[in-house]
């Protein structure tokens, strides 16, 4: 990037560093003191700075299939990849006829508590380490 003396230049914000948070710039290479936003009207010579980056969380997320569990590791504003696929021809509960939704409370008897999604692609991001409850249900004749 370049300035030019007597305008100045804003440094940018739009930079991005995968599973990680931009702090800002700084004219150390410890990222430690103020962040620097611009450079001067004033300002003259080659200039340096250092972005600060921080990591995101990581979050578990359970996925509970009858009884059955597993679990992957998903950074903090992201959705889940790995959930089970489960279609007609792989229902594991007895007697279950259809694949309902993801539930985030367990599922006991005809009810599922808590907010269903009926596909693992309407889950919204992660915030907080989370279980998904398969949810099934008969075809009423």
């Amino acid at each position: 990037e370049t300035y030019t003396y007597g305008v100045g230049a804003t440094l940018p914000t739009n930079v991005t560093k995968e599973n990680h948070q931009f702090g800002g710039w700084f004219d150390n290479s410890g990222c430690t003191g103020t962040a620097v936003t611009a450079i001067s009207t004033t300002a003259t010579g080659n200039k340096e700075y250092w972005a600060k980056w921080t990591p995101l969380s990581q979050y578990t997320v359970t996925w509970s299939v009858d009884g059955q569990t597993t679990t992957e590791q998903v950074y903090e504003g992201s959705k889940p990849t790995n959930a089970p696929t489960i279609d007609k021809n792989n229902l594991p509960c007895d007697g279950a006829d259809k694949f309902v939704g993801w539930t985030t409370g367990e599922y006991k008897g005809d009810t599922a508590p808590g907010t269903l999604y009926p596909t693992a692609n309407d889950i919204p991001a992660i915030t907080e380490d989370k279980t998904f409850y398969a949810v099934f249900a008969d075809y009423k004749d």
